[in-house]
């Protein structure tokens, strides 16, 4: 199961996205959960990666890779924490801020498992597909994904980038050691329903199945999972992240890009529950939480039912 030998990891990075305030998501997480719950995870070791306190001045970098310079040095430091605890023999809990923590997260991974093994379960209300070639905004919130599969769409490109956005955006994609890129066949997605024509002609290029909440409203939880299942029954370990976004807003209001049509309650739990009980999964990511916005404590609720999955003993 999952949460043996179990350790829990937090990134406060939150400098990816446009909105401040998830950098207070992993402590307030971890807090709220302990209430009345001290047993499940009181000996659980908890390693924090800090966001470094920065200036305003030393914000900006590149205009389509924003903050790129200390992305960078940041998920370095997360994914060396995550490679470590992983080559300890743990499963890694990681309650991250915004979503390019991502890179960190699987990054860390590759450091210590070939790429060709890993399986990612990306459960978001959006594709985070993007490179600073066709990102909108140059927020790296969208872009951990590109970044792992090393294809900066240079085709579907909105723009020229400067050499040094490039250096930079090669730094960070190599954060992950010297192995290659994650295919694209051991990517599914669940419960997307937001993106943009350029990380679309990504999905058509590659072949990547989206289970769009609507799908599984039609076929059953149960079915889509077996085929996510089945597009990753190749893969030796699992990397499962789950967005907070991915939800739907009636249910998630305290994070910064919510989107109509989302997963219900029991959707998400039976997809976080489903991936805790496949012996493959090595760590769990939930992102996205900013208990600055409307009604943080109805979203922590939900947030404690998908943790009640990662700390089951079923």
């Amino acid at each position: 199961m999952f949460h043996k030998k179990l350790c829990i990891i937090t990134s406060e990075w939150e400098h990816g996205a446009s909105i401040a305030g998830t950098s207070l998501g992993p402590d307030y997480i971890l807090e709220a959960y302990a209430k009345g719950k001290e047993n499940k995870i009181e000996h659980i070791p908890v390693f924090k990666v800090p966001q470094t306190a920065v200036s305003t001045e030393k914000l900006g970098g590149p205009q389509f890779l924003k903050n790129g310079n200390l992305l960078n040095l940041h998920q370095e430091k997360f994914a060396h924490h995550i490679a470590q605890s992983l080559h300890n023999g743990f499963n890694c809990l990681l309650l991250t801020a915004d979503h390019s923590n991502g890179i960190g997260g699987l990054s860390g991974m590759c450091l210590q498992v070939p790429s060709q093994n890993i399986g990612i379960v990306w459960i978001d209300a959006h594709l985070d597909l993007h490179s600073p070639y066709t990102s909108p905004s140059g927020n790296s919130h969208g872009m951990p994904l590109n970044a792992m599969l090393g294809d900066n769409n240079v085709s579907e490109a909105l723009r020229e980038i400067d050499s040094e956005t490039l250096d930079l955006w090669e730094k960070i994609q190599l954060i992950r050691g010297t192995c290659e890129p994650i295919p694209a066949e051991n990517i599914v997605f669940i419960g997307t329903r937001d993106y943009e024509k350029q990380e679309w002609s990504l999905i058509q290029k590659y072949g990547i199945p989206i289970i769009t909440p609507s799908e599984i409203t039609k076929k059953g939880i149960h079915e889509c999972l077996k085929m996510a299942d089945k597009r990753l029954a190749h893969c030796t370990s699992l990397y499962i992240s789950f967005d907070v976004d991915a939800l739907d807003p009636s249910i998630s209001c305290a994070t910064g890009t919510p989107v109509e049509g989302g997963l219900d309650q029991k959707m998400a739990i039976d997809i976080v529950d489903h991936f805790c009980k496949d012996n493959r999964t090595r760590c769990i990511e939930i992102a996205e939480f900013n208990p600055l916005l409307s009604n943080p404590i109805e979203m922590m609720q939900s947030i404690s039912s998908l943790l009640d999955c990662v700390f089951s003993d079923d």
